[in-house]
């Protein structure tokens, strides 16, 4: 008997459906004959056959098709599979891989899609038709070479288009990324409705930094409204808040977003939480974005900081003098310039419907290309419309 086990992917049958699971959360589904089941069998996310060669022929198959895309099972997206084989770079695209603002800080994007809807969210799912996930080793290969290039010591910030805990991989990454002599600290960013004991016991032994972790509401009732979901339980959060702080050396912040006249009196309830548990509390000015949501109107800073000074003054606690220890660094070339003229070939589909992504061959950069009408694997010419910080954005022409 002859068997194929992989360590991120899972086979098994269903009627007659055979599905494979990538990074638990992804799959690609299979139609599947009387014929097949006289020849193949799965059993603990394995398959196996008597006769190597068919067995052979059809993980090739099943592999080519992954790549291809598979389905996000929280977001029902079609999702593209980016990893090294995928010839897409990791670098210059907002929504996956690798952002650098030329600092110490290097933000990273392992997953697309989330298992929330908040109301005020700026990367409004509804607008997004596509998902991304990234290979594990492929993305700190990469945040390594970037590294490598900076002058100081950088904070890697896990900041997703979406939940990063959706991430199968996330303390497989963590773990890697800190074993590198150059990663000063990791941060997670997250809204906190996955976290328990046990998922925090997994970042705490891949030595994870520092979790902010996105409450809005004391009140669970206010914070179902807010994240659009009937499942969101604010004392589930509250307790693994808790946890963290008493029970771990993960650095925990508490970091809401205050939404003028939607949640100002449960952000005071935060603050005074964070107060009373000494907690740090960074919150987070609204902000209205062309592609993310606008259930209220963006307050100006100066209002938004005076309302913090508020509640400096009424908690006797700090809200406003934060060190992120944030320092200039390595500019990283720019190898494209805005309104420059290229030549792209089309490797996938984009994030929104109207979106590909492309790229030149031999520049280590991934270039979204809006409203073409061509093909993968196909050519396209592009004005470029975007550069800054290494992100490209190009119209077809």
């Amino acid at each position: 008997m002859h068997s194929y086990y992989f360590q991120d992917l899972k086979f098994s049958l269903n009627n007659n459906k055979l599905r494979v699971f990538l990074y638990k959360i992804f799959y690609r589904e299979f139609e599947i004959s009387s014929e097949f089941k006289e020849k193949f069998s799965v059993k603990d996310g394995a398959i196996f056959s008597e006769n190597k060669q068919e067995l052979n022929a059809l993980i090739n198959e099943i592999l080519f098709q992954i790549n291809d895309y598979v389905i996000n099972s929280i977001t029902k997206k079609k999702t593209k599979y980016i990893n090294k084989n995928s010839e897409i770079p990791l670098i210059g695209h907002s929504a996956f891989g690798i952002v650098d603002r030329n600092t110490n800080w290097i933000e990273v994007k392992p997953i697309t899609g989330c298992n929330l809807d908040c109301i005020f969210c700026s990367v409004d799912e509804n607008k997004r038709a596509y998902d991304f996930v990234v290979e594990v080793d492929y993305l700190v290969e990469e945040i390594f070479k970037l590294a490598d290039l900076k002058k100081n010591k950088v904070t890697i910030v896990i900041n997703a288009h979406g939940e990063p805990m959706l991430y199968a991989k996330l303390p497989e990454l963590i773990s890697k990324l800190k074993q590198n002599n150059k990663v000063e600290k990791v941060i997670l960013i997250t809204n906190g409705t996955l976290l328990d004991i046990e998922r925090i016991k997994e970042l705490e032994s891949a030595n994870l930094d520092q979790v902010n972790i996105s409450l809005n509401s004391i009140d669970t009732e206010k914070g179902k409204f807010l994240s659009n979901n009937q499942s969101y339980d604010s004392k589930k959060i509250i307790n693994s808040i808790l946890y963290l702080k008493k029970k771990t050396k993960i650095n925990v912040v508490i970091a809401p977003v205050y939404l003028h006249k939607i949640n100002e009196d449960q952000i005071e309830q935060i603050v005074k939480f964070g107060k009373e548990n000494d907690i740090p509390v960074a919150i987070q000015n609204f902000l209205e974005y062309k592609t993310g949501k606008r259930p209220t109107k963006q307050i100006s800073f100066e209002k938004f900081y005076n309302k913090l000074k508020e509640w400096e003054s009424k908690y006797e606690t700090n809200l406003t003098k934060f060190d992120f220890d944030i320092k200039k660094d390595k500019v990283l070339d720019l190898p494209f310039h805005k309104n420059q003229v290229i030549d792209v070939e089309l490797r996938s589909f984009g994030r929104f419907g109207n979106e590909m992504l492309g790229v030149v061959p031999g520049i280590n950069r991934v270039v979204s290309v809006l409203n073409s009408n061509k093909k993968i694997g196909e050519k396209q010419k592009v004005k470029l419309i975007r550069v800054k910080h290494n992100i490209f954005v190009g119209e077809a022409i």
